[in-house]
């Protein structure tokens, strides 16, 4: 389809060529000075002389002179306006067809300047969502740098915690074997309390009994 395109463009643009020779001036400017001289002139003339065949003579040499290929304002938009006001005014019949071929041409070469200007346009906008994509893209990968790194602190601080759990389990049960080694204790001491008591008692008896 570009090619394609491309190759419209191209064929337009030669049948245009081929169509100058038949768009003759009166004078020929050979400086950007003069073509700007002459085309303010003929501007002048197509709106202000009395003649309507004059104006529309001056229409149709603005129109060539918007066309010709050493002016440095050439204008194809400018130069189909002139010749379609050249049509509704003029009464020459001779060149009517020369004319509707200009026409055709120019209008043909619009219409494929607007489609390119609006795949040029389009193209710049896909070229900005592209580049904010890139950007959206290298902002999760960030993001994603971001949450690994953090996921992986987590990690470490875990593994430290547990650690310290398990240190701490370690002594919760070393506390608890010396605290079932003090009750057995206690209760043997116990135990020899209540004997020393016993013994104590018989004895009291004992010394009672020889009074």
């Amino acid at each position: 389809m570009k090619y394609r395109r491309q190759e419209v463009i191209c064929l337009v643009m030669l049948f245009v060529l081929l169509l100058l020779s038949g768009c003759t001036l009166k004078y020929t400017p050979r400086s950007p000075e003069e073509f700007q001289e002459e085309t303010l002139r003929l501007e002048r003339r197509a709106r202000t002389h009395q003649d309507p065949a004059a104006r529309a003579e001056a229409q149709l040499e603005l129109a060539c002179l918007y066309l010709h290929h050493r002016n440095p304002q050439l204008n194809y938009g400018r130069a189909l306006q002139e010749f379609e006001t050249y049509l509704k005014v003029t009464t020459a019949e001779g060149q009517a067809d020369e004319i509707q071929n200009w026409l055709h041409a120019l209008r043909e070469l619009e219409r494929q300047e607007r489609e390119t200007a609006y795949l040029q346009e389009r193209l710049a906008s896909l070229a900005r969502e592209e580049a904010h994509l890139k950007e959206r893209f290298a902002g999760l990968a960030q993001e994603n740098e971001e949450g690994r790194n953090s996921l992986a602190s987590e990690l470490r601080k875990n593994q430290e915690l547990q650690t310290a759990l398990d240190r701490l389990q370690v002594q919760v049960e070393s506390l608890e074997r010396t605290s079932r080694s003090l009750k057995d204790a206690n209760d043997r001491m116990k135990e020899t309390v209540e004997k020393l008591k016993n013994l104590d008692f018989k004895m009291e008896e004992k010394r009672r009994a020889i009074q």
